[in-house]
């Protein structure tokens, strides 16, 4: 919203543009579907052809990439923004369903579940505490991380009745590389 003000609407689609290319390009090199645009913001799923534990694997592989790729929009549009692009993203785990959603000719495929809310909330919870992710436990806990150093906190989630753990992650690239590069076989059933 504050660098939409004062610019052409032209100007404001092409830096959104410029900003989805990065962005979905991160997402669909690590396996994940783009499920919709929302203004500045967009939703995207993984998991969905390999199981839980790859799809939350590959969705912080992507919220990575995502960071890394914000630098160079940043470097490409430094004279047009003056200020960096910044994002927050949320990632939760959880049981969705993929259906047709809508009205006649306005129906849209489209991935709806208390995962999907979930991570909504963690996307506008990760602003307000400093983080470029929010990721809840329960991705952390499909990769195997076990990392001393992650802080889990407990966070307050509109619409969920008890109180969640997350863990906040100031910026992708802070990821540690060894729950990035994991294969399959080193998961384990849970």
């Amino acid at each position: 919203t504050r660098m939409a003000q004062g610019r052409l609407p032209y100007d404001v689609v092409y830096v959104l543009n410029e900003f989805f290319s990065a962005v979905g390009n991160a997402i669909i090199t690590h396996g994940g579907t783009i499920d919709k645009f929302l203004g500045d913001g967009l939703l995207a799923f993984f998991g969905r052809e390999n199981g839980v534990q790859a799809g939350c694997r590959d969705a912080l592989c992507a919220a990575r990439a995502i960071d890394l790729a914000l630098d160079h929009v940043n470097a490409k549009l430094e004279a047009e923004l003056g200020n960096p692009l910044r994002v927050a993203m949320g990632l939760h785990t959880g049981q969705c369903i993929l259906g047709r959603i809508g009205f006649g000719p306005s129906c849209d495929v489209t991935v709806i579940g208390n995962a999907v809310n979930v991570a909504s909330r963690f996307e506008a919870l990760a602003k307000s505490h400093g983080f470029q992710i929010m990721a809840s436990k329960e991705v952390f806990d499909n990769v195997a991380w076990t990392e001393s150093e992650a802080k889990t906190i407990e966070v307050e989630v509109r619409g969920v009745v008890s109180k969640m753990q997350v863990i906040g992650i100031a910026r992708g690239r802070d990821l540690p590389i060894s729950i990035l590069t994991q294969s399959p076989e080193a998961y384990t059933d849970a």
